[in-house]
């Protein structure tokens, strides 16, 4: 309704793109005590969607150099790209909130850049769970059992390290 308002829908694919951004402003704002057009568009939902794509841009770049990267130091055949990308944003997420929700010296404007934005498009889960699904597919369930354990493992302890790092500073 609001996105109407502020443009004409010409055809279709407008009215997809504009039905999702409107989902996308409603959700954001679901928490406001008071939503109206003027609250929507000045105050600050737009420049949310805006920090949580550029850091998702980010995160995704992030992760393809890494993948790149560790394909050319390590080969391709342990997807070390991955696990490296998942364990350090398992204790980069641990340590943002940590010093977001208990220290209050990260704003609820940078967890959102960082946290929902960089870190959903930076971590890999589901590219985790194809490619282990693979390596037992393939007849390769040693490797498929070690990416598993140590993400999962790896991952809560770096998430606690995070945690603890965050209450220490």
């Amino acid at each position: 309704m609001l996105i109407f308002l502020l443009t004409k829908r010409t055809n279709v694919r407008d009215n997809l793109i504009l039905t999702a951004m409107e989902f996308a402003l409603t959700a954001l704002t679901a928490d406001d005590s008071c939503i109206n057009n003027q609250m929507l568009i000045y105050g600050g939902v737009l420049e949310k969607i805006i920090m949580v794509a550029f850091g998702g841009s980010l995160g995704a770049l992030s992760r393809y150099g890494i993948t790149l990267l560790s394909v050319k130091i390590f080969s391709d055949r342990f997807p070390f790209g991955t696990l490296l990308v998942n364990l350090t944003g398992c204790f980069l997420i641990g340590l943002v909130f940590s010093l977001g929700s208990e220290k209050n010296i990260i704003s609820t404007s940078f967890r959102l850049f960082f946290i929902t934005g960089f870190l959903g498009a930076f971590t890999t889960f589901s590219t985790y769970g194809i490619e282990s699904i693979n390596f037992a597919r393939s007849g390769m369930a040693y490797e498929s059992f070690i990416n598993i354990a140590v993400n999962n493992v790896g991952g809560l302890l770096l998430v606690i390290a995070g945690l603890l790092t965050g209450r220490i500073l």
